[in-house]
């Protein structure tokens, strides 16, 4: 949410003065020719996360149309969620194509000759927040068309809205195109991966095995054979923040999530409780999570340098590998391997839907290929130089982001005016 400003130019006024606002229907679901065979795009309001959407997953037949209180929405109509789990409500998002919607979305269709789409898309989207708490506390209450007409909003001139419009327009089509790089290089890794793991490099000559093909002068052996030592830590009581200085830290099982370790995820340790903890993370070791979700049980994290502040809570384990006929960084890899990570799924246990267990005999006992040292230091540096690309453009991401956050905090406000009459150069 940014801060309101009066600026001398900027008109404030209502969504309700400046734009027409609809919402749409769902035809009967109960009624197949509604729906089968739909040529009429209907927008869902879990599509609204889509943000600029050109298609929806979603269709609905003529009939459907007709029989429904849906009606199609123009281009550049703002949509805007009024009902919807998690963080749906208030969020926004703008149409790059014509299509149709439910009742728990609105539609706001501004008159040309006052406001730009993108200048209101951009300026709603920048108060999620305040407009998601229209509503109070009570998260179960939904906005409606009435409380979406009195929304305020302060409009410089359209020349102006235009401006902004197009620099904030810019730095989304920039996040947008790193994205898909970001998801092109993640089906690159998850190829390289199946590849390197199963057939290794430059082998020609194959032999089956009890976990399928590998090649010929690879043995298969247990992980107990490549651990030294899995050790997990203790949880003790803390509080939910960071560390302050000269405080020890407690991850949460969230440190791990078969990506980069991330040690930011820690609660601080009580003082009177930081004797009880052991098993701090240490350079080159593995982190796997024991206990968690069915999703994420048996996730792990290599760890690269050693975190002396921080200590393993009891459902973290910590793996210290054998050296002598495993490279850390490449067991890391095979740990997070989809096949593997299937495997480690099913030896998992547990009543409970929500949380599943992983016994340290089961663990150990489980079997993987295993090339020479020399040809696992080959696939290590190839999946990790393929990580260090994900890892630039996801930090472009970042950085791409915090610069939009900077700009729609300063233009949407007044407390930057932008020059109409000249181009601007941001990114």
């Amino acid at each position: 949410m940014h801060e309101r400003t009066k600026v001398a130019d900027f008109k404030k006024t209502k969504i309700g003065n400046l734009a027409e606002v609809y919402t749409g229907g769902t035809p009967n679901k109960s009624i197949p020719t509604y729906w089968n065979n739909g040529t009429i795009p209907w927008m869902a309001s879990g599509d609204i996360h889509l943000k600029r959407i050109k298609k929806v997953p979603g269709s609905i037949s003529k009939l459907g149309f007709q029989n429904s209180n849906t009606r199609m929405l123009p281009k550049d109509t703002v949509m805007i969620a009024m009902n919807g789990q998690g963080r749906t409500r208030g969020t926004v998002a703008i149409l790059e194509s014509e299509l149709c919607c439910n009742q728990s979305l609105a539609g706001i269709v501004p008159n040309a000759s006052l406001a730009i789409p993108r200048y209101v898309f951009y300026n709603l989207e920048s108060r999620y927040e305040e407009i998601r708490n229209i509503t109070g506390n009570d998260t179960r209450s939904g906005l409606n068309l009435k409380l979406i007409r009195d929304i305020d909003i302060d409009l410089p001139p359209l020349k102006e809205q235009q401006k902004i419009a197009e620099i904030l327009s810019s730095i989304d089509e920039a996040i947008e195109k790193t994205e898909v790089i970001i998801k092109q290089t993640e089906i690159v890794k998850k190829g390289l991966m199946q590849q390197l793991l199963t057939k290794g490099i430059g082998h020609t000559a194959y032999k089956h095995t009890e976990i399928g093909k590998t090649p010929v002068n690879w043995s298969v052996v247990p992980l107990s054979k490549l651990i030294n030592n899995l050790q997990a830590g203790v949880s003790v009581n803390s509080e939910n923040r960071s560390v302050c200085e000269g405080e020890k830290g407690i991850l949460k099982t969230s440190a791990v999530t078969n990506r980069a370790f991330n040690p930011s995820e820690h609660k601080a340790i009580l003082p009177t409780e930081v004797v009880r903890a052991k098993t701090s993370p240490k350079k080159n070791s593995i982190i796997i999570s024991r206990m968690n979700t069915p999703a994420l049980v048996g996730a792990s994290s290599f760890v690269d340098k050693d975190y002396t502040d921080l200590y393993l809570p009891d459902r973290l384990w910590q793996a210290e590998i054998n050296s002598e006929y495993a490279i850390s960084l490449w067991l890391s890899y095979v740990l997070t391997w989809s096949t593997m990570r299937e495997r480690i799924s099913n030896i998992a246990t547990g009543t409970s839907g929500s949380m599943k267990n992983i016994t340290k005999a089961a663990f150990l006992s489980l079997s993987i290929a295993l090339p020479s040292l020399v040809e696992q230091k080959q696939i290590a540096d190839i999946l990790f130089s393929i990580d260090q690309k994900l890892e630039s453009e996801e930090q472009k991401v970042g950085k791409l982001n915090s610069l939009k956050r900077s700009l729609m905090q300063s233009l949407l406000t007044g407390k930057v005016r932008v020059n109409v009459y000249q181009p601007e150069v941001l990114i």
